[in-house]
This record gives C-alpha cells, structure tokens and sequence, in this order.
C-alpha cells in the first residue's frame, strides 16, 4: 500500500503492523531529486523498533505501482501497541537534506 506525503504532515498508514512480525516500509524521493541523485541516507526509529536491514535507491511497489528512487527499512519491535514514527532523512548529491516520516499502528490482535 502507498501513502502520499503532502509535504506538511506525516501520513500514517492506512494498515497495521503485526508486531510479533517484520515489515518493511519505503520511502521515494523522485519527486525531490530535480536533477540531483540520492546520495546517502539514514533511517531514525523510535525506541522498541529494530533495523534489521534497509535498501537505498530502489524500486518499490505497491497495488501495481512502481516507486522509483526508493528507500527501504526493514523493522521489528517488541511493542505491542501504539503508533510510531518513522524518519528517512535523505541526502542528495547537489547537498540537500530532507526527512519525511510515516506513522506506523501497532496491532497486537493481527
């Protein structure tokens, strides 16, 4: 599933996580490279969640859409309830720093 950043406040997601699951979560940065490319980044995750592993420029899909230019982390937690947020701060190769964030719903009864 995708969400759309409106640029003034993070979305959360329409579905759940299962917290005794992994899942994994993107970020495309297409429609803010203008020319530059991703150069590096970081994920920021709040305490109880764990990087078990992330990607960087990828492509990503969801309902038969493809997202280029993606970034990806791949969590558990060991919450059971609450919602979270997720940050992808993201560095282009022309200097620029942006973060965008999601808000992740934990569900114990998944």
């Amino acid at each position: 599933m995708a969400v759309t950043h409106d640029g003034k406040e993070a979305p959360t997601l329409p579905e759940d996580m299962n917290p005794n699951d992994t899942d994994t979560f993107y970020v495309s940065w297409t429609d803010k490279l203008n020319g530059a490319t991703l150069a590096s980044d970081t994920w920021t995750l709040p305490t109880g969640f764990t990087e078990v592993s992330t990607v960087s420029g990828v492509s990503a899909v969801s309902n038969g859409i493809t997202y280029l230019n993606s970034n990806g982390v791949t969590v558990s937690t060991t919450l059971t309830a609450g919602k979270h947020l997720l940050s992808n701060n993201a560095v282009f190769s022309d200097a620029r720093e942006i973060t965008r964030s999601l808000y992740v719903v934990l569900d114990a009864n998944l």
